[in-house]
C-alpha cells in the first residue's frame, strides 16, 4: 500500500476525484504543512500545493520519492531543501484554459479602458468614439511553454501576429516567430502587447527591468501572468508613471498576498488581480485525469509527466 499525502487548502474536494486510487493507496489528507506532518515519515508520493509546504516538512518526509505539485510553476519548492533522489513534477498545461482566458480579459480591460466604460454608464455619458483592436496587433509572449503554446493558438482567432522568446525553443504551433532570450530586448521593441509567461529562476529575476521596459512601445500593454519576482516592482512603476508603456496588468507579484499599502493598488494604468490565473470553477475535473494518468506512470515505472529539475 502506497502512503500518499495529498496536501492542499482543501484536499477532501480532490480526495473526492481520487476515488480510483483506493486499494492502491493510503491517501492521508492536510491542509498544512504542521497538519501533515503526523504522517510525514511514512510518506512516499506527496501531491502538494507548492506554497503549503515547508522545509520542516520535507526534512520529515525520509521514505519520498515523488512530489507531483498542483500548480505549473515549482519554484516556492527551489529553497527547501528537496533531496536530488525526490522526483518532481508539476501540473503545467492543466491551468491553460483559465490562464489563457485571463489574459483576453487583461488585454482587452486595458486596450478598450474598461474603467472609463463604466465610469460613463455610471455617469449616463453616451460618448462613442473609435475603438482599439487586438487585430492586426503584435504580440510578444515570454516563455513558449505549455500555456504559450496555447495562448498562441487562441491568439490566432483574433487575427494577431504572434512572436515567442524563448531561452530554448525555436519554433512551436501559433507562433510566426520565436527569438531567443538574447534578443528580447530588441523583441519588445517590435510588440503592441508582451504577456509574460516565463518560470521563475536566477536567469529570469528582474528580467524586466528599467531597460526592458525602455526599450518597449509608448503605447504598448504588459502583462504579467508568469511569476512576480521576472519583474522589478520599481521599474514597473516608474515606467507607467512616466507613461513609458500604455498600461499594465498584473496577476503575480513580488510579494503576495500584495500589501495593502503597496503603491500598485492606486497606480493608474495597471489592473491588479489576485493571482488568480490558475484557478477555475472546475479545476478538480481538469487536474484529478492528468493526477491518475501521472500515478499511472510512477507505478508502471513509466517516464512521468512534466518532470522538472529544482
Amino acid at each position: 500500500m502506497i502512503e500518499l499525502l495529498l496536501l492542499d487548502r482543501k484536499p477532501e474536494i480532490l480526495a473526492a476525484r481520487l476515488a480510483s486510487l483506493e486499494g492502491r493507496v493510503r491517501l492521508h489528507l492536510a491542509s498544512s504543512s504542521e497538519q501533515a506532518m503526523a504522517v510525514a515519515g511514512k510518506v512516499e508520493v506527496a501531491i502538494v500545493m507548492p506554497q503549503l509546504v515547508q522545509r520542516e516538512l520535507v526534512a520529515a518526509m525520509g521514505k519520498l520519492q515523488w512530489i507531483q505539485t498542483l500548480s505549473a510553476g515549482v519554484d516556492p519548492l527551489l529553497p527547501l531543501g528537496i533531496p536530488a533522489s525526490v522526483k518532481v513534477t508539476s501540473a503545467a498545461g492543466v491551468h491553460a484554459p483559465q490562464m489563457c482566458e485571463l489574459i483576453f480579459f487583461q488585454l482587452l480591460t486595458l486596450l478598450r479602458n474598461s474603467r472609463e466604460v463604466l465610469r460613463r454608464q455610471d455617469a449616463h455619458e453616451w460618448k462613442p468614439g473609435p475603438q482599439p483592436l487586438l487585430w492586426g496587433k503584435r504580440l510578444l509572449i515570454v516563455g513558449v511553454g505549455k500555456i504559450g503554446v496555447e495562448l498562441a493558438k487562441r491568439v490566432q482567432a483574433f487575427g494577431l501576429h504572434v512572436t515567442g522568446a524563448s531561452g530554448g525553443r525555436r519554433e512551436a504551433d501559433g507562433f510566426d516567430a520565436i527569438r531567443p532570450m538574447e534578443e528580447l530586448h530588441a523583441a519588445l521593441g517590435e510588440a503592441d502587447f508582451i504577456v509574460v509567461l516565463t518560470p521563475y529562476s536566477e536567469k529570469t529575476h528582474h528580467l524586466f527591468d528599467e531597460a526592458a521596459f525602455a526599450a518597449m512601445r509608448p503605447a504598448a500593454l504588459f502583462v504579467n501572468a508568469g511569476r512576480g519576482k521576472v519583474v522589478k516592482q520599481e521599474a514597473l512603476i516608474a515606467a507607467l508613471q512616466a507613461k513609458q508603456i500604455g498600461g499594465a496588468a498584473l496577476d503575480v507579484f513580488e510579494t503576495e498576498p500584495l500589501p495593502a499599502d503597496s503603491p500598485l493598488w492606486d497606480l493608474p494604468g495597471l489592473l491588479i488581480t489576485p493571482h488568480v490565473g490558475g484557478y477555475s470553477d472546475i479545476f478538480t475535473d481538469q487536474v484529478a485525469p492528468f493526477l491518475l494518468a501521472n500515478f499511472a506512470n510512477w507505478q508502471a515505472g513509466r517516464p512521468l509527466e512534466n518532470l522538472v529539475r529544482l
